[in-house]
């Protein structure tokens, strides 16, 4: 190859390389913050779905807890007392 091809190629490439980074690095940087935008609002809402679910799973837990009255207890106590198991619970397996 003569010198005067290796410097027209070198020209080429300097073009090319030139032309990418002029117009390839601001769309790249555009993308990049598009892309964290949206992560960001997908982690802002499901922070804001967390909290909406969790007011309603806490008053579920406190609703199974709540303290037994009247006839209920009662026959949880004289099943107690007669030895057998309340009704609604799982029978103890014996093994053999």
């Amino acid at each position: 190859m003569s010198s005067n091809m290796i410097v027209y190629l070198m020209e080429a490439i300097t073009m090319i390389v030139s032309a990418l980074v002029v117009f390839g690095f601001p769309a790249l940087a555009i993308i990049v913050v598009k892309y964290f935008k949206l992560k960001e609002r997908e982690l802002t809402l499901d922070i804001e779905s967390r909290q909406e679910w969790q007011p309603a799973a806490a008053r579920r837990r406190t609703a199974g807890a709540a303290p037994r009255g009247g006839a209920e207890a009662a026959s949880i106590r004289r099943a107690r007392a007669a030895g057998d198991r309340p009704v609604g619970h799982a029978a103890a397996v014996s093994p053999g």
